[in-house]
């Protein structure tokens, strides 16, 4: 009994191991946050054309490794939408 009762601790210890490992990496993609990325720096919204925090504390979302600033949650969705076209809106 005891050496099952050992055997489950190791399995579970590895077992949170593992899903502590895929956490961290998908926190990295998802948030915005993972090494790598390059942060725009954008002071103007590409969607609506607003200062990024003039209508509250403005919204960051990452498309292929570069984090962009939006105004607000509402510019995201349409940003998502289509992030190509508002990207051509900051390069401008």
């Amino acid at each position: 009994m005891r050496k099952l009762a050992i055997a489950v601790c190791i399995g579970l210890m590895f077992l949170a191991n593992a899903v502590s490992a895929s956490e961290k990496g998908s926190k990295g993609s998802m948030m915005g946050r993972g090494e790598g990325l390059v942060e725009v720096g954008n002071k103007i919204c590409p969607v609506s054309g607003e200062e990024i925090g003039g209508m509250g504390k403005g919204v960051e979302v990452v498309y292929k490794g570069k984090t962009y600033m939006l105004c607000c949650a509402a510019c995201k969705k349409d940003f998502d939408r289509n992030p190509e076209k508002f990207i051509k809106n900051i390069e401008k």
